[in-house]
């Protein structure tokens, strides 16, 4: 049966309650490699050591999300463009009827490239971008020429027909011209995605912006605004480690329960229940008697309570 595409969440809460509302997690997102070609400042990956999940895992993966009729597959690393195999895995989840996009730098994703993953079933690319201005994005990424290849994939991915969202990781460097990124998108008529850099890896240490700042755009911040961890979304890593999210600890590995079990367990659905406190108090939708985004937003970040 195909699957119906479906429409990535916005900055309205109204468009994202499609998030709160499946029985069943909408994406999975699967880091391939830790290997990369960049060495970002902000970095949230943490490396002990260089390592590919093996063919085995990734599409023992696969069946099982497919088991679990998740629709969507997010293939990332590290870069997944260093991952020897990425048009096989891609060929193998498309078989399974799923949505597959690659989370890349770009650096990689030459016009070969995008016309061999094309054929394989790659349904679009989430290419992260810091800047409008090339050496800002250069200097962040540790890789001249960094910014022009992101132009270079996004051309290659819209002559083949590869869906494209601009992806923007916040922070002291960008958040000035969060609204000409929104801009650079619309222009390249590619949707934008968005979210702050998290206390994990360089990022606990990367330089802080005022949080006054962050009120001036998060009512029109694209992407998945509201917290989807556990509920709509897992995250595993390159030793097949389980998370809610690519930013909290591991709860159990693919290696030693399924990934069904490992959503049953209580150690994964502590993930899935609102945070509570007094956050809702703070909330601008205040205390009412039927929130419309309790199901999506949950109480605020669990990485943040956690901390």
């Amino acid at each position: 049966m195909e699957r119906v595409p479906y429409l990535l969440s916005t900055g309205d809460p109204r468009a994202n309650l499609i998030w709160g509302n499946r029985k069943s997690l909408s994406y999975v997102y699967v880091e391939l490699t830790n290997r990369c070609n960049f060495g970002c400042e902000y970095c949230q990956v943490d490396i002990d050591k260089y390592k590919d999940m093996d063919v085995q895992t990734i599409t023992g993966i696969i069946d099982q999300l497919c088991d679990l009729d998740v629709f969507e597959l997010r293939l990332g690393g590290g870069e997944p463009l260093m991952y020897n195999d990425i048009s096989d895995v891609v060929k193998y989840a498309k078989s399974k009827n799923m949505f597959v996009w690659l989370c890349t730098n770009g650096y990689f994703f030459s016009k070969e490239t995008a016309s061999r993953l094309k054929s394989s079933g790659l349904t679009g690319i989430r290419i992260s971008i810091d800047s409008t201005v090339p050496v800002v994005h250069d200097n962040v990424r540790k890789q001249e020429g960094a910014w022009i290849k992101c132009l270079d994939a996004i051309f290659n991915a819209k002559l083949f027909d590869i869906e494209v969202v601009i992806s923007m990781t916040i922070g002291s460097h960008n958040i000035d011209e969060y609204n000409q990124m929104c801009e650079f998108a619309r222009t390249h008529n590619c949707q934008m995605s968005s979210h702050f850099i998290m206390p994990k890896g360089k990022g606990i240490s990367f330089p802080k912006f005022d949080k006054k700042k962050a009120t001036t755009i998060i009512d029109d911040l694209h992407g998945e605004k509201y917290c989807v961890a556990a509920t709509d979304t897992i995250y595993i890593d390159v030793e097949g480690r389980v998370s809610a999210c690519s930013f909290l600890k591991p709860t159990a590995s693919v290696h030693d329960m399924t990934i069904e079990e490992i959503l049953k367990s209580s150690e994964m659905k502590k993930f899935s229940k609102p945070i509570g406190g007094d956050k809702c108090a703070k909330c601008k939708y205040g205390k009412i008697s039927f929130c419309p985004i309790s199901n999506i937003c949950r109480g605020g970040c669990w990485v943040k309570h956690e901390k």
